[in-house]
């Protein structure tokens, strides 16, 4: 095939669609491509010309196991996965750049690696929302993080993020389970609500 693109809705609120293998010419998923199919997993890991994956292009998916994502990617659209309540498995590549507001909010996620992903400098308002998250690792080069508003995380430590300038209004609101928080010193805003909520966050090293 010769399929490089899929346009915005393409393939919208089709029920019956269980299963898509994509080819490895695809560049571009519009938005909201395959929002509310029934999918179970998405494997993009073959389409090496695409570089990103649009706001809500999977979204409310919620038979979605696992998600594969070419070593090409670059960015995480809005809303791209939310609402896939059974997604648990998503390997991140070094490539990536941005992970957009709401990327995987109410997802099935528990441990979410990003160590990895050296070029990763954004993590967006509420992308891990109301998640199943109880670790996370970060990667270096991260400059604004927020997203993990209501996870159930237990430490968080960004003392690594040596670019770090900022946590986001809402970032760790509500992890009640979180005890210890750990930031590097070149933190130069830490924002509204970051750490609300936080019940039983006992230690916090600046």
């Amino acid at each position: 095939t010769e399929l490089t693109t899929i346009g915005d809705a393409a393939f919208s609120g089709n029920s019956a669609l269980t299963s898509v293998k994509f080819p490895a010419s695809l560049s571009y998923i519009g938005r909201d491509a395959f929002y509310n199919c029934k999918l179970t997993n998405v494997d993009l890991s073959g389409c090496t010309q695409l570089r990103s994956v649009s706001d809500g292009s999977f979204s409310n998916n919620e038979g979605i196991i696992s998600v594969k994502l070419p070593s090409t990617l670059t960015s995480i659209g809005a809303r791209a996965f939310r609402n896939c309540a059974a997604l648990a498995d998503v390997k991140f590549p070094a490539s990536l750049s941005d992970i957009g507001e709401y990327a995987f909010a109410t997802c099935k996620l528990t441990n979410v690696d990003l160590s990895a992903c050296t070029e990763l400098t954004t993590i967006g308002n509420y992308a891990f929302e109301n998640s199943a998250l109880t670790a996370v690792e970060f990667p270096t080069s991260l400059v604004d993080v927020s997203g993990f508003t209501d996870c159930k995380l237990t430490n968080v430590d960004l003392s690594g993020c040596t670019q770090l300038r900022s946590i986001g209004e809402d970032a760790f609101y509500k992890n009640k389970e979180l005890v210890a928080v750990k930031l590097p010193s070149n933190v130069e805003i830490i924002d509204k609500d970051a750490f609300m909520s936080c019940e039983k966050l006992a230690d916090v090293n600046f």
